[in-house]
C-alpha cells in the first residue's frame, strides 16, 4: 500500500478512534478533512464501496452494546456525509452514541435510538418484527421492519424469517416502488439536476431490501441483498441490471460528496449548485447533481443504469399488479411469539 493511501486510512481512523467518548474532536471540521483524505483516496482509484465499507466498520466499531447501528451505517455503506441512525437492542447508557450525536453524526430528524416508538430491546424487536409482518399498515410497520433490516446486529435474522409470504411483502413492495426512478433522457439538458439519494438510490436500496426479506435472506449490504434475491421476486437478469444500476447511483453519490467524479471519465469534479461540502440539507445538498456538469461518458452510463433499475420497478410492478405476491394464506405469521 502507498504511503498517501496509507495515510488517508491513518485519517479515518484518527478521526472515529478515540477511546474517551468526550474526547471527540469538532466533527464539522473533522468531516472537511476526512472528506478531502477519501476524494483523494478516490482520485487515486479506490472503490467507492470499500470507502464506505471502511467508514461504516469504523463507526459501528464506536457504538455502545447497548444500540446497533442501521441504515447505510448498517448496511455497510455510509460515508462521513451519513448521518448516524441507531436502535436500541438492550437497556442501559449509551454514552458513545451520545458523544457522536454531540459531534454532529445524527440528524434531528433521523432514527434515534431513545425514539419512544421504536422496540427498547432485542426481545421485542424480535416479537414485534411477527407482528409487522402480519399486519405492515399499522403503526408504520414497514419503516419499522426496514430499521431492523438494515441492522448491524444478529436480531435482524427476524426480519427474515418472518416476512416472506406474509402481507408485508406486497406492501414493502408498494413503498418500494412509490419512487419511481426517472428517465434522465438521451441529453443532458431535458433534466437540469437529479437528487442523487432521493430519486436514485434509494428505490434501489428499498426494492432491494424487499427482495432479499421476501426470500427469507438476512443480508445487509445492497448488492448482497440483491444476489441473494430469489427467482420468484428477481430473476437473474433482473439482478443483475438492478446490482449494475445501484453501483452507478452509488459512486455517483460519493463522487458528489467528495466532490470528485470517477476518473476514469473526467479530469474534473462534477458541479453542484453550490459548492461541494456543504451539509445535506442545505442549498448546496452535495446530492443534488447538475447533469450538464457530468462528462458524457458518464451521464450515458447514469441513463443506461435509470432506465435499467427502472425496468426491474415495471417488472415487479406487474407482478404485484396480478397478485404475485399475496400473502400465503396457510402462513402462521406467529403474533403470538
Amino acid at each position: 500500500m502507498d504511503n498517501r493511501k496509507q495515510g488517508s486510512r491513518s485519517a479515518l481512523r484518527a478521526m472515529v478512534g478515540f477511546s474517551d467518548p468526550s474526547a471527540v474532536a469538532p466533527y464539522p471540521a473533522d468531516r472537511r478533512r476526512i472528506t478531502r483524505e477519501c476524494a483523494q483516496r478516490r482520485r487515486d482509484g479506490e472503490s467507492p464501496m470499500v470507502l464506505a465499507a471502511e467508514w461504516s466498520a469504523h463507526v459501528k466499531a464506536l457504538l455502545d452494546p447497548t444500540v446497533a447501528a442501521t441504515g447505510s451505517t448498517g448496511r455497510g455503506e455510509a460515508t462521513p456525509w451519513s448521518d448516524l441512525d441507531a436502535i436500541r437492542v438492550s437497556g442501559g447508557p449509551a454514552p458513545r452514541l451520545a458523544a457522536l450525536i454531540d459531534a454532529g453524526m445524527a440528524d434531528a430528524n433521523g432514527v434515534t435510538a431513545d425514539d419512544p416508538h421504536l422496540p427498547r430491546n432485542e426481545d421485542l424487536w424480535r416479537r414485534s418484527a411477527w407482528i409487522w409482518s402480519a399486519h405492515p399498515s399499522g403503526g408504520l410497520g414497514v419503516v419499522k421492519m426496514g430499521l431492523l433490516a438494515d441492522a448491524a446486529h444478529p436480531m435482524r435474522a427476524a426480519a427474515a424469517e418472518s416476512v416472506p409470504g406474509s402481507p408485508m411483502v406486497a406492501d414493502m413492495l408498494r413503498d418500494a416502488l412509490s419512487t419511481t426512478i426517472p428517465s434522465l433522457g438521451r441529453w443532458r439538458h431535458r433534466r437540469k439536476t437529479i437528487h442523487v439519494k432521493r430519486d436514485l438510490l434509494t428505490p434501489v436500496v428499498k426494492l432491494a431490501r424487499w427482495a432479499a426479506l421476501a426470500s427469507g435472506s438476512e443480508a445487509l449490504a445492497t448488492c448482497d441483498r440483491i444476489a441473494a434475491a430469489d427467482d420468484d421476486h428477481l430473476d437473474h437478469g433482473e439482478r443483475a441490471r438492478l446490482a449494475a444500476a445501484f453501483e452507478t447511483f452509488f459512486a455517483l453519490k460519493v463522487d458528489a460528496e467528495l466532490g470528485t467524479v470517477d476518473p476514469a471519465v473526467s479530469t474534473g469534479p462534477v458541479r453542484l449548485p453550490s459548492q461541494a461540502g456543504a451539509p445535506p440539507g442545505s442549498a448546496g445538498d452535495p446530492h443534488l447533481v447538475t447533469l450538464a456538469a457530468l462528462p458524457a461518458s458518464r451521464h450515458d452510463a447514469l441513463r443506461r443504469a435509470a432506465n435499467d433499475a427502472r425496468s426491474v420497478q415495471r417488472a415487479v410492478g406487474f407482478r404485484l399488479s396480478t397478485s404475485g405476491y399475496a400473502p400465503d394464506p396457510l402462513l402462521d405469521c406467529g403474533e403470538s411469539r
